[in-house]
């Protein structure tokens, strides 16, 4: 008897293999430029080889969803690096995404500026579909102590003058 587990797992080694076969080699690239807020791309099923390339103005977190409608397994990877140019490009992380992920994000902390890309290869009967989002950026305890540091400095300069 074969579990959906097992299924899952046999598919995942079947598109893995197939997909290091070469089919990044006729990934269809697509640039966001600088990256939005939110960015997101919906494929046709089938067979995906996928490139979205982007680039980021300041540090930051990225929040990345993929998923399969139907029948789908595939895997995505994030790139620093501009993809194509010939230089080596340096893998920042990736995810397994199926028809089961579709409530599942995965995040990429603390991105300094520079270009980027994700990789998005699989498959899937039913379609894909992908977003990123910039993470609203949180400020550290650090950053506070220095605005409230220079509150008090500002009191104290408007107190001096005062009297």
């Amino acid at each position: 008897m074969i579990t959906k587990k097992f299924a899952n797992r046999f598919f995942a080694v079947l598109v893995a293999v197939g997909l290091t076969a070469g089919a990044s080699l006729n990934a269809q690239a697509v640039s966001w430029g600088q990256h939005n807020s939110f960015e997101s791309a919906s494929l046709d099923g089938g067979l995906m080889s996928e490139i979205y390339s982007f680039e980021l103005l300041s540090s930051s977190d990225i929040v990345s969803t993929a998923y399969s409608n139907f029948l789908g397994l595939g895997i995505v990877s994030l790139f620093s690096g501009v993809f194509g140019d010939g230089a080596a490009d340096v893998m920042r992380g990736g995810y397994l995404f199926s028809q089961d992920t579709a409530g599942n994000s995965y995040s990429f902390a603390s991105l300094a500026p520079g270009s980027y890309y994700y990789s998005l290869q699989g498959f899937s009967l039913g379609g894909t579909n992908f977003t990123s989002t910039i993470a609203a950026a949180v400020p550290e305890a650090e950053t506070y102590l220095m605005f409230l540091a220079g509150l008090g400095m500002i009191g104290l300069v408007v107190r001096r003058r005062l009297s």
